[in-house]
């Protein structure tokens, strides 16, 4: 989320981590994103090119990020595989309409899943990061016909009136991606998204989601990366202010007509990929991803 007027810094950390991740071979990395780096700033897509060139010099950065904050690069780049997975997997097994990207920051999902498939790619977020997004693509020369761009604070959404758009009307099959977004808005604000969301698609919709355990929020947690993480978003004027536990978040989608399928840790979701599993990064059970069908 945005301090201000400023664009998103979590989304710029983001970026970098899918930046440095795409610059493994294809047998070691879990995604490639050649887009991430140019929504950097000059100096870190220095660091980008240098890692580029060296191998060890991308460890160590890595690493790096990974001692001072415990889990975040290995959070970053699990949750972009299994959403892409998630993705992909919508698109080649059922009829889809129509992606919605909730807080989209820089992800780049449609030019990197969606451009060749002949979706609509919806995205809402906040001014002044989905501004600079869009004026890097135009630099990048891509063409994105295809993208809708909405603008809007979603920390104010109350559903109702307030919704930021009506171009959804219930008919259409959507995925809707909601990705690192929930813990940086207000509980009432989350439910208000979430009932919007159920009412404006159509039956076999998909939702992927992913949220922090509410363990972080109520200092429950004993994960130790938790408070130094929590410290680090509020000293950014980003913090986390809402979780959810895997049954409140069931429940809460019970209520209103969407069946959580699956709901799992990223620190199980790592155990997937082969790839991974001779990394030295820590993993957390506090990041959780869930998918549900709207029913």
């Amino acid at each position: 989320m945005e301090a201000g007027s400023r664009p998103s810094s979590t989304a710029e950390a983001a970026a970098a981590i899918r930046a440095v991740e795409s610059l493994l071979p294809a047998d070691e990395r879990l995604f490639e994103d050649p887009f991430a780096e140019y929504f950097l700033k000059p100096w870190q897509r220095r660091i980008i090119g240098a890692c580029r060139k060296n191998r060890t010099l991308r460890e160590m950065v890595v690493r790096a990020v990974d001692l001072i904050y415990p889990g975040v690069p290995a959070d970053f780049i699990v949750r972009t595989k299994y959403l892409d997975d998630q993705i992909r997997s919508s698109i080649d097994t059922k009829k889809v309409d129509r992606l919605v990207i909730i807080g989209a920051g820089y992800d780049t999902r449609a030019l990197r899943l969606i451009d060749a498939a002949g979706l609509t790619v919806t995205e809402i977020d906040h001014p002044a990061t989905q501004s600079h997004k869009r004026r890097v693509i135009e630099r990048l020369a891509r063409a994105a016909a295809h993208i809708e761009w909405v603008p809007y604070d979603l920390s104010k959404f109350a559903g109702g009136a307030n919704a930021p758009l009506d171009l959804f009307d219930g008919k259409e099959r959507v995925i809707w991606l909601l990705e690192g977004i929930v813990g940086y808005l207000p509980g009432g604000s989350v439910r208000a998204l979430l009932k919007w969301i159920a009412a404006r698609s159509a039956p076999g919709s998909t939702l992927l989601i992913t949220y922090v355990h509410r363990s972080w929020i109520d200092g429950s947690a004993t994960d130790l990366s938790a408070q130094r993480i929590m410290r680090s978003l509020a000293r950014r004027g980003e913090p986390f202010v809402s979780g959810f536990s895997p049954q409140s978040l069931r429940e809460e989608c019970d209520r209103i007509g969407i069946q959580i399928q699956e709901d799992i840790s990223e620190a199980e979701c790592a155990k997937r990929y082969p790839a991974f599993r001779d990394r030295r990064l820590h993993l957390l059970t506090g990041f959780r991803l869930a998918r549900g069908e709207i029913l």
